[in-house]
């Protein structure tokens, strides 16, 4: 039991820390690149390198977290769509299994018969 427990916390961890870190990695890769074309082309000034860098970084992070929100979004409706139709197989299932449970004369009998409407009330009076 224990073992399935921390199992499934390391599963979690590896589910929620996986997406925020590759996110960062990318972002750290395409930073990086870039101050490496930029100084490899001959730019000499550091806080324009530094600058243009963090833009990179930032945009990438911003870019990156959109995606995976949009992700997680779509994934979400899928399985909420995925589960209101099990939902609905399993009472239908039920209903179905409940009305073969009963006879079919059953069923027909216990709907009320048609009531005779009051007499008027001038015929009451005049009796």
């Amino acid at each position: 039991m224990g073992k399935r427990k921390s199992s499934k916390r390391t599963e979690e961890k590896y589910t929620l820390r996986y997406p925020i870190g590759l996110v960062f990695n990318v972002s750290t890769l395409a930073t990086s690149i870039s101050v490496l074309i930029q100084l490899a082309a001959g730019d000499n000034d550091i806080y324009r390198i530094l600058l243009r860098a963090m833009l990179i970084f930032l945009g990438f992070s911003v870019a990156g977290s959109i995606v995976m929100v949009t992700v997680v979004a779509v994934l979400h409706a899928i399985k909420q769509q995925e589960l209101q139709e099990k939902q609905r197989l399993a009472e239908e299932e039920q209903m179905a299994a409940l009305l073969s449970t009963f006879p079919s004369g059953h069923l027909r009998s216990s709907t009320p018969p048609t009531q005779q409407a009051p007499p008027p009330i001038e015929q009451s009076v005049q009796q």
